[in-house]
């Protein structure tokens, strides 16, 4: 072999090698782009999931206390206002405080559904004090003799049930404000897509069911 022939053979190799290498490098940094724009679009797509299902869990708790608002003005006014002896007089009011508990019910099973535990519990715990308090009202009117309202004649059991029903109500509070607040409590109980570095997945994270979904697309 010619000393010629050497030096193109060798200098051939020595291109295709370079050229090796160099892609080489190209494709590890392209690789390295990826993994850090796949990482930060995970990260907004999981930011985006928190906002909606922060946003979801803030109307069903504004909806409930909205009722929960109504359903307390309706037994205020069965405590303060006058009486006719007996329920015959008391009637319409009687009615309106069992019409304005009950339809606690829609309302309070969104917030059953959407969670988390801690404030479906409270919630459980405030629906039965009022049920509570609304039956003591009809009894009470029911044996109610004089024309006073039925606070002034039952003096200790309307601030009881006050009492009771405003602890009730802050317990409720409390609870959707932490849920409000603990972002991976929020984060458990969402369904959002995660980006790796072989392709997109769609993953729940900590599912009703308690359970991890993988599945990969595409």
């Amino acid at each position: 072999m010619s000393t010629t022939v050497a030096v193109a053979l060798i200098t051939a190799i020595s291109t295709l090698a370079g050229g090796a290498i160099s892609g080489y490098i190209t494709f590890l940094i392209s690789r390295g782009n990826n993994r850090v724009q796949m990482a930060v679009t995970r990260e907004n797509l999981l930011d985006k999931c928190l906002v909606d299902r922060r946003q979801i869990r803030r109307t069903a708790y504004v909806q409930y206390l909205n009722q929960l608002s109504s359903a307390e003005r309706t037994l205020d006014a069965a405590w303060t206002a006058p009486l006719v002896s007996g329920v015959a007089g008391h009637i319409g009011l009687l009615k309106a405080c069992s019409k304005e508990t009950e339809a606690l019910t829609n309302p309070a099973n969104v917030v059953l559904l959407e969670g988390p535990s801690d404030v479906s519990r409270v919630i459980l715990a405030l629906g039965v004090r009022l049920t509570l308090e609304n039956t003591l009202i009809v009894n009470l009117a029911g044996s109610h003799k004089g024309k006073g309202a039925l606070c002034l004649e039952n003096e200790e059991l309307f601030r009881k049930a006050k009492l009771e029903r405003g602890k009730a109500k802050e317990a409720m509070l409390k609870a959707a404000r932490q849920a409000l607040n603990d972002t991976n409590e929020i984060a458990a109980g969402s369904y959002y897509p995660r980006l790796d570095a072989d392709g997109l997945k769609a993953e729940g994270v900590g599912d009703r069911a308690g359970q991890q979904r993988t599945k990969r697309v595409g």
